[in-house]
């Protein structure tokens, strides 16, 4: 589904060199529409793509991770208890 919007994936560590490839890191999700109560904290780990994935892009794979994994290519994304918006 496209929106009409804008969102943002930040990091609020300002010591993470995006050029680092192995280090684990969080990034914080915000939607200007979510209706967000609460933070929504992502942890990205670099080169551990789930083993029920083959690319990380397949059908009915969240949005957000693939957005990720425009930077980190094997990227395993925990949303950290949150349900994961598709």
């Amino acid at each position: 589904c496209a929106e009409s919007h804008y969102s943002v994936l930040f990091a609020l560590d300002t010591t993470i060199d995006p050029r680092e490839s192995e280090q684990v890191l969080d990034l914080y999700y915000f939607d200007q529409f979510g209706r967000q109560d609460r933070e929504l904290r992502l942890t990205v780990h670099p080169n551990e793509l789930p083993p029920e994935l083959s690319t990380g892009f397949e059908d009915g794979e969240s949005i957000i991770d693939q957005c990720i994994r425009t930077k980190w290519k094997r990227a395993g994304v925990d949303w950290n208890g949150a349900e994961k918006l598709l």
